[in-house]
């Protein structure tokens, strides 16, 4: 018997080896890890990453310069516009396609060398961003864009193809993004003060109710103490982020109020 046992061990050894590389397989097959693609696409996080290790802080104030043009997704909903032959405009070819459709966006006589986004205005009235280009020395820009199915005419309504362009001039103020970010901090800070508020008051029963010494006597004081614990140990163990996002589905996303509601029940469940 003396003698097996190094070899159970090395039996046990082998098994957990094997059960642990069959486990890290599988791991790899439900993920499904494409480092290529990571790599080869690496260069679509190139300008979001640029906007987060070096964000502007400052811009001028600047006039805002919008061209549009309609486009009939499908053709048929709308007649082709006209074009001019001078000033800023947008051509599209072919003036008109089925959604997948690839088409080529030609602008010309726009400022020279400015930055500007192309972007949709849906039928519905909203926006979509496409992507930020630069125009060449002659003012003139060339795109190849696909047309997506949210273009799609609703009710008789084509979409239309703009580009908003930026002329700085006037005086240096404060960028749009440090403005966002000034904003996002005090909305954080005061969500934070009256979260801790609340979850402070809700506290305060609760960590009685919970308290062993207090409630712990008798069947239904036993029983209000183990389900006031069951209770905060079950919140703990949720993450604000997802009691956020539940609440967030219920008061609607972009509501502050959610996190208020997730900050202050954790709260209450750390203090009590």
């Amino acid at each position: 018997m003396a003698k097996l046992k190094p070899i159970l061990k090395s039996l046990q050894k082998l098994v957990i080896t094997i059960a642990l590389v069959a486990l890290l397989i599988l791991s790899i097959r439900v993920t499904k890890p494409d480092l290529i693609k990571l790599v080869s696409s690496f260069p679509k996080a190139k300008s979001i990453m640029g906007q987060l290790l070096s964000p502007e802080m400052i811009d001028r104030e600047s006039e805002l310069i919008t061209v549009a043009q309609v486009v009939s997704v499908p053709c048929g909903i709308v007649t082709n516009p006209e074009i001019t032959d001078s000033g800023p405009r947008i051509v599209v070819d072919p003036p008109c396609g089925n959604p997948k459709d690839k088409v080529t966006v030609k602008g010309y006589d726009l400022p020279a060398n400015a930055e500007l986004s192309i972007r949709w205005i849906l039928p519905t009235g909203g926006l979509l961003s496409i992507k930020n280009a630069v125009t060449d020395k002659n003012g003139e820009l060339t795109e190849v864009m696909e047309l997506r199915p949210i273009t799609e005419a609703k009710d008789g309504v084509p979409a239309q193809i703009a580009f908003e362009i930026k002329m700085p001039e006037g005086k240096i103020v404060a960028s749009q993004t440090l403005q966002d970010v000034l904003d996002a901090m005090m909305v954080t800070i005061f969500m934070a003060l009256i979260a801790t508020t609340i979850g402070t008051i809700i506290a305060l029963p609760l960590s009685f109710l919970g308290a062993s010494n207090i409630t712990r006597k008798g069947v239904v004081g036993t029983a209000v103490y183990y389900v006031v614990r069951a209770f905060l140990n079950i919140i703990r163990s949720y993450e604000p982020l997802v009691l956020a996002t539940i609440f967030a589905m219920i008061v609607g996303f972009g509501s502050p109020f959610a996190g208020v509601i997730a900050l202050s029940i954790t709260t209450a469940a750390s203090l009590g």
